[in-house]
């Protein structure tokens, strides 16, 4: 059967040529689009390829945790064993790849161990610090203070430059993931009293008294 149709006329082509010119553009829309959703998903599953290891301990000032990318030491927190990936791990590196890896982190575990007794010793660990560049600037004062000695979070604002402002210091210690070998225990109020902990004041208080000896006898470390 056929169907009586309109004659093809020059506003008929026309019209006709817009509409593949139309398609032909919202085909390169949706290409582009998925050349960016590929390019997401390539970028990601680079991100994936990190893996972040971690183990646990257990020390006089309770149970924490130890991690390691293939360039050093992530991560050591006091934190009580769950039988499951810590949530901190999992919010710092959503794209790695975490594995528990009791054995092959046995020394970096004893190290750490040792560490907390005597947290004036140098455990040798390479560290893998992670951090805008603020913060970064602010833990590199912290691993310049002696062990034995303390110092405040004006003091600490005032070499960054902002003497008047220790908000945005007390933050960049407040976000510290590797405790003793980044010392924000060695951070103190302006008179000398113990402020805030990460790990608790109790820690604090302790680590401290561990190292005050070596003031007692004229030793930084």
């Amino acid at each position: 059967m056929w169907i009586d149709r309109p004659p093809i006329t020059d506003g008929t082509v026309t019209t006709f040529a817009n509409r593949i010119r139309e398609q032909a553009t919202e085909r390169a829309v949706l290409r582009r689009s998925l050349d960016r959703h590929s390019s997401g998903t390539n970028f990601r599953e680079r991100k994936m390829s990190e893996q972040i290891r971690y183990a646990w301990g257990q020390s006089s000032l309770g149970e924490f945790i130890a991690a390691v990318s293939n360039k050093g030491l992530v991560a050591f927190e006091f934190m009580k064993q769950n039988g499951e990936v810590p949530a901190s791990l999992r919010a710092h590196f959503p794209d790695a790849a975490i594995e528990l890896d009791e054995v092959g982190l046995a020394e970096i575990v004893r190290k750490l161990t040792e560490i907390v007794e005597r947290p004036y010793l140098d455990s040798g660990i390479p560290l893998d610090i992670r951090g805008s560049d603020y913060q970064k600037h602010v833990w590199n004062i912290l691993r310049q203070i002696p062990a034995g000695q303390t110092t405040s979070y004006g003091a600490i604002a005032a070499e960054m430059g902002s003497p008047r402002d220790a908000r945005d210091v007390t933050d960049a210690i407040a976000n510290n993931t590797i405790a003793l070998l980044i010392p924000c225990h060695r951070v103190v109020k302006k008179d000398g009293s113990l402020s805030g902990y990460r790990w608790g004041t109790r820690r604090k208080r302790a680590l401290l008294a561990r190292e005050e000896h070596l003031r007692d006898f004229g030793f930084v470390w």
